[in-house]
């Protein structure tokens, strides 16, 4: 996903973006792996763990845009 899509868009608009990435993006077999370990560890569905990685990315977008404080940052992305 490139910031161009979320450029000049509000808040909930960047939102559904996010979470429709979240849930359509095609991982790759690693990360597919740890997904559905962190959804077991959890108790949650694959869909759960999903819905964590859109407010993630939400959060991301959101900073680099500059429409959150400094002070809620997210951490960078995992790799």
């Amino acid at each position: 996903m490139t910031l161009d899509k979320t450029e000049g868009k509000d808040q909930f608009e960047i939102q559904a973006i996010a979470f429709e990435h979240a849930f359509n993006f095609d991982p790759s077999q690693e990360l597919l792996a740890r997904m559905r370990a962190s959804a077991f560890d959890k108790g949650l569905e694959l869909e759960g763990v999903g819905r964590v990685l859109g407010v993630v990315l939400r959060d991301r977008i959101l900073s680099e845009h500059g429409l959150l404080p400094s002070s809620t940052r997210p951490p960078a992305v995992m790799t």
